[in-house]
């Protein structure tokens, strides 16, 4: 499932949209792993609007694909901070022991071309399925702690 997380500063220490190459390259993909319960409101299902609650497990009656959760301050790299409503998180980097691989399914049509033995025969097109490696992934933000309510 993709979350859309906008990356932008909260604070004014750094200009919008700037990231410091040396901690986080450009274009690297990283998991967001986040501790305890999300609550939506407002969501609609069905043209009902009522109150959403994802556990950490997941909830299979709802789709969460395009929601934006918050806004991700990556200024400061040995402290991201991720803002979500009135709420805010700070958390760490941390490499992963193992790399994850983003992979994407696609159906190939193989054609299959008549040779001189075969000019009698039916030519036969096929598709199989291949997997491509999108991405690498070797690195996840951690948020842990309670979160800090902004005043």
């Amino acid at each position: 499932m993709r979350v859309p997380v906008s990356i932008q500063p909260i604070h004014s220490t750094c200009p919008k949209g700037e990231i410091k190459s040396d901690e986080l390259n450009q274009g690297e993909r990283i998991i967001i792993e986040l501790q305890g319960t999300l609550e939506f409101s407002n969501l609609k299902k069905s043209d009902d609007t009522q109150q959403i609650i994802v556990d950490r497990f997941g909830n299979p009656n709802f789709n969460l694909n395009g929601v934006e959760i918050g806004k991700l301050d990556l200024s400061n790299t040995a402290k991201p901070i991720l803002q979500i409503g009135n709420h805010e998180l700070e958390g760490f980097f941390w490499n992963l022991n193992k790399p994850l691989v983003i992979l994407r399914k696609q159906n190939r049509l193989i054609k299959k071309f008549k040779t001189a033995d075969q000019v009698n025969q039916r030519n036969k097109d096929y598709s199989h399925q291949v997997l491509d490696i999108v991405d690498v992934i070797n690195r996840k933000v951690v948020f842990s702690r309670r979160p800090q309510p902004i005043i």
